[in-house]
Formats: structure tokens, sequence, C-alpha cells
């Protein structure tokens, strides 16, 4: 998937139900994913990720590749 924003197109993927392993040890089972670049978010964006609770973390970035706005998150 593709969206974009006002510097750059990001491209994505959204795995669902799946089970992971990453490198630092985290995992899960049945769960839905976001994968995309790192650098397709602002600092800005990595500091709101690691502010928000948990349960909005995946809401959040699919709003910020939808193009929507984030002043549920931001303001």
């Amino acid at each position: 998937m593709e969206a974009s924003n006002e510097r750059k197109t990001m491209s994505y993927d959204e795995i669902r139900n799946v089970g992971y392993v990453s490198y630092d040890g985290n995992y899960g089972a049945e769960a839905d994913l976001l994968v995309f670049d790192s650098d397709v978010l602002t600092l800005q964006q990595w500091e709101t990720l690691g502010e928000v609770s948990d349960n909005d973390r995946y809401e959040y970035v699919q709003a910020i590749f939808a193009g929507k706005d984030l002043s549920l998150w931001e303001g």
C-alpha cells in the first residue's frame, strides 16, 4: 500500500493475523501488523507514537498513512 504526505510517499504493508518474533525479543500471535521503513515517520511522529497508549498506536499510524487528522493524538 502507499500513502503520501507533504514530504514523500509512504509505502507500508498491513499484515493481519500473523505470528511474529522480533530481533529484540518481542513476540506475538494472531497479531495485525503495519510494516514500513522507519524513515517514513517524522521525529515528532515517533515521539508521539511513544507517548500514546499501546492500544492507540496502530490506529495512530494508520491515520498517518491515510492522511487523516492527527489532532486526537497530537493535540
